[in-house]
């Protein structure tokens, strides 16, 4: 086979392999374009829950310093009573509605994929986790 026949053989291998070659092309790109955006939502999630996470800890912390300390010291066995515990936590989870405001409801609702009683129970216990963190080390 002379020069001109190589390159001519050659031609044709590569117009036949050109549709597979780009279906491969195509399907790297589109797993590469996938990664990317699940990459980008999972450091999305991180750093909406991060900055939940810190919002938590600062109502706990306001409470404690405003109301639980004042209740506790106001009362003869320094013990809060069951309506007291669920009225100071329905009042965090309150603040903490109020710190997030509609914007970040709605955000952590999307994220989230949860409904507002799903999302109320949630958030109920990132204050829970702050509460035990908080009184787990008191110099928080």
């Amino acid at each position: 086979m002379d020069k001109a026949g190589i390159i001519s053989l050659l031609g044709d291998i590569a117009i036949a392999l050109a549709p597979i070659i780009l279906a491969v092309v195509g399907f790297c790109g589109k797993k590469l374009a996938d990664l990317i955006q699940e990459k980008t939502k999972n450091e999305f999630l991180r750093g909406v829950l991060g900055r939940l996470d810190n919002l938590c800890f600062q109502v706990v912390k306001d409470m404690f310093q405003t109301i639980v300390d004042d209740l506790k010291a106001a009362k003869a066995d320094g013990v809060l009573s069951d309506e007291e515990k669920a009225a100071i936590k329905a009042k965090a989870l309150a603040n903490l509605k109020s710190h997030l405001g509609v914007k970040g409801l709605k955000e952590l609702l999307s994220v989230l994929g949860l409904d507002d009683a799903s999302l109320d129970k949630f958030l109920s216990s990132k204050l829970e986790a702050s509460l035990h963190d908080v009184k787990a080390d008191p110099l928080l």
